[in-house]
């Protein structure tokens, strides 16, 4: 950290002796990444980045396979719903970004009009966007949680057992040397009042 610290102030005496140069002054913004450091001193925050980024993997499968469902299902909407909305269903792109806002809430101006039109209910479209949501936004938002959950856990276990296993390291040396005061200590340890020991 004393090396990021000299290149901060470094990069801070560079951008004031040529303060004209814009490009310098993006440089002194390195000095928010000295908050990285509280990290290191405080151990459940620790714990929680360290269990963020061994979940990295797992949680990117997880949003890979939403994705994947995702791109499933806009690319149904364009072959189902491209002629009645042109707008969100034209092409690809468009119909998964609007399965995206589907996804996180945002999608009732979209799908209400498709679904209730002047012919009634469209049973179709109903079911379309209703397996959507349940899919993709019960069943797979719940399984990124549980694998990150997961992940957390396995991390704070694996950090307690490194904690306990220095912590045992750091006293295990007292009980593998005996004393010369160790067999007084043993008769010693027999009375336990004072009157054991007058008698």
């Amino acid at each position: 950290w004393n090396l990021f610290d000299s290149f901060v102030v470094a990069i801070s005496i560079l951008s004031i002796a040529l303060s004209g140069s814009g490009s310098f002054n993006l440089l002194r913004l390195f000095r928010v990444f000295r908050v990285i450091r509280i990290f290191r001193r405080l151990k459940r925050l620790k714990q929680i980045i360290n269990a963020l980024t061994a979940s990295l993997i797992p949680v990117g499968n997880s949003f890979l396979v939403m994705g994947l469902v995702t791109s499933i299902y806009a690319v149904l909407g364009v072959n189902i719903l491209a002629d009645e909305d042109e707008l969100h269903f034209g092409k690809f792109s468009a119909s998964f970004f609007t399965m995206l806002q589907i996804l996180v809430g945002f999608g009732e101006p979209i799908v209400v009009p498709l679904w209730e039109n002047e012919n009634g209910i469209n049973a179709v479209v109903g079911a379309f966007f209703m397996s959507y949501v349940i899919i993709a936004g019960l069943v797979l938002i719940n399984i990124v949680i549980a694998v990150l959950l997961d992940n957390f856990i396995s991390s704070v276990a694996a950090d307690n057992a490194a904690d306990q296993t220095r912590t045992s390291d750091k006293f295990s040396h007292w009980g593998n040397h005996a004393g010369p005061m160790d067999p007084l200590l043993a008769t010693l340890v027999q009375y336990s009042t004072a009157f054991d020991l007058d008698s």
